[in-house]
């Protein structure tokens, strides 16, 4: 698995920029992103709903002996649906995260609860902005925060895509 997160390469490349090795970063939706940041910062987070795709990515941190992942398997389900998902940061408090990776199941939702978990000038991404389901959550974004949007070719695909991060103000 090759260890960079499917989004655009030059969304990668800032992310290289931004990350410091003392920051604390949150990921909805798992995979080699999770190893990427594991790499760069202090702490990732990361919430996974799919539990096979689960069971493969906490196999391959520990045959890489990544020890500064907390990871978290919130599977939908009849009652609670995606609320476990979603809700998962709440565990944490206001302001807490430098980055937060929006790349998962229930992207609209996902991005604006995590907004107040993210520290003034930290930032949040969110993975195929260009996307009409997500265009809520990227109204929502662009009206509280300064947008960078990267547009290009993504790993694993043959099409060009668009990765949004807004700084948190």
């Amino acid at each position: 698995m090759e260890e960079i997160p499917w989004i655009t390469y030059n969304a990668t490349e800032w992310l290289k920029t931004y990350l410091k090795p003392d920051m604390l970063v949150f990921e909805y939706g798992s995979g080699s992103s999770t190893i990427f940041f594991s790499k760069l910062v202090n702490k990732v987070i990361s919430v996974e709903h799919d539990e096979r795709w689960y069971k493969k990515i906490k196999e391959l941190l520990a045959d890489k002996n990544i020890l500064n992942v907390d990871y978290l398997l919130r599977v939908p389900n009849k009652t609670t649906r995606t609320q476990e998902y979603v809700n998962s940061i709440n565990n944490y408090p206001d302001k807490y995260f430098d980055f937060v990776l929006v790349d998962g199941l229930e992207r609209t939702d996902s991005a604006i609860n995590a907004v107040g978990k993210i520290k003034p000038g930290g930032y949040i991404m969110l993975d195929d902005s260009e996307r009409k389901q997500y265009s809520h959550a990227v109204r929502f974004l662009n009206r509280y925060h300064i947008k960078t949007e990267f547009f290009g070719k993504k790993p694993r695909q043959l099409l060009k895509g668009s990765t949004t991060v807004w700084k948190i103000r």
